[in-house]
């Protein structure tokens, strides 16, 4: 009972094999006959207990579907992650593509200005133009040097406010005057990073 639910025919052999019994609870039970073919009817039983292997508990399968579940889950992480790492590079790809499109168009539309004798005021204005264009928020302007050799006068800035450009247009140059005065003072490149905290911007008012 448990395993094998329907008796067997009379055999000549005392002994029989079950392989492969599953965990659980089973009992064993027997009738035999003598040689005259008197049958016992109330037979011989044995009631045993089959414990599950290791590979059988439910803790085991549990913590296989849990390794199982994290291997996959590993593998999809890694996917996602290289799936990522691939469209950043495509779409940075993509942008740098068409930003190098951009100032190519940039630089033929100011040539053609330039051959067709465009005003140098107006090629300037769009040459910052093309300089925003690039990065967003950023803004661009054209100094140059006035007649006095003191000041500088703005040729170009399309996006500065009007107070700056006027406060620009009455400082005059020397060792600290921001970016562009210095600049021209000392008739080298001058780069800063923020102009908020730069000593070289300390200026008055």
């Amino acid at each position: 009972e448990g395993y094998d639910d329907h008796w067997r025919g009379p055999v000549a052999t005392r002994h029989i094999r079950y392989t492969n019994l599953p965990p659980g609870q089973y009992r064993f039970q027997v009738v035999a006959s003598n040689n005259d073919g008197v049958w016992n009817e109330t037979g011989a039983s044995w009631s045993f207990s089959m414990e599950p292997a290791f590979y059988q508990t439910i803790w085991f399968r549990l913590a296989s579907f849990v390794v199982v579940a994290g291997f996959f889950v590993v593998l999809y992480k890694i996917r996602l992650r290289r799936i990522t790492r691939h469209n950043t590079a495509l779409r940075q790809e993509i942008t740098e593509r068409k930003r190098t499109e951009a100032l190519l168009a940039g630089e033929k539309r100011l040539l053609e200005m330039i051959a067709t004798g465009v005003a140098l005021g107006n090629i300037l204005e769009v040459l910052c133009q093309i300089i925003e264009e690039q990065r967003s928020g950023t803004l661009a302007s054209v100094l140059l040097l006035s007649l006095d050799g003191i000041h500088l006068d703005s040729a170009a800035g399309p996006s500065l406010p009007e107070g700056w450009i006027r406060q620009m247009a009455s400082l005059a140059i020397g060792p600290c005057a921001g970016s562009c005065g210095t600049a021209a003072y000392r008739g080298s490149a001058v780069i800063v990073s923020d102009i908020a905290t730069d000593p070289l911007w300390d200026v008055p008012e």
